[in-house]
Parts: C-alpha cells; structure tokens; sequence
C-alpha cells in the first residue's frame, strides 16, 4: 500500500488518495481495502465531526473471498462532517465470492444528516 498517501489538511480534515499511479492488489480472505471510522477513541478533546476524504484514482483488486472494498462507520451519525466524502474515479475491482465494494455501519444513519 505504498501508493496511498494522507494529507493533514488544517486540524481535522484527513485526505486519503490512492493516485492514478498506484495499483493495489489484495489476496488474503476477509480482508478490508480501506476502513473509515469516525470514533474518537475515548479521546474526549476530539468532538466534533471531522472531514474525511477518500479518493480512488488507482487500481485496486480484492481477489480473497468474503472481502470489503470500503467500511465506512460513522460511529454516531454526527462524527462526520457534512464536507466528508468518497470519490471513487476508478472502481474496486472485486474477484473474490461473497465480497462487498461498500459497507456503511449503522445503515447509513450519519448520510441522513449530511
């Protein structure tokens, strides 16, 4: 995963780009290409919602079964900002049986407020 690089834009904004240059190719099972969690880890100074960014301009390939493209967990529907977003240019190319390109916890309750 040497292509992927993260940005720390002002205190709270987190960029995370896999570039037109990188390919990625996972073939362990139950494996997770990227795992977005807005849980403040017991951490009480970091309360409000943060702005995070994924930008898939890359190759990515799951080939292992029962794999995640992207897990997206707001943790509580305000943790991300509205200003969070996930720009899939190219897709994750999923080969594996039973895999998911994207999985948002709690059924998409953080989305509703945004």
């Amino acid at each position: 995963m040497l292509e992927i690089q993260q940005h720390l834009i002002l205190e709270h904004k987190n960029i995370y780009v896999n570039n037109k240059t990188g390919k990625i190719s996972m073939y362990g099972e139950k494996g997770y290409f990227g795992v977005f969690s807005a849980d403040n880890g017991g951490n009480s100074t970091l309360r409000e919602p943060r702005d995070i960014s994924f930008i898939n301009d890359g190759e990515v390939n799951l080939y292992g079964r029962n794999s995640i493209g992207l897990f997206i967990d707001p943790y509580d529907s305000d943790e991300f900002s509205a200003k969070s977003n996930f720009i899939m240019n190219k897709p994750i190319n999923l080969q594996g049986d039973n895999s998911v390109g994207l999985y948002i916890s709690y059924g998409g309750e953080g989305l509703k407020k945004c």
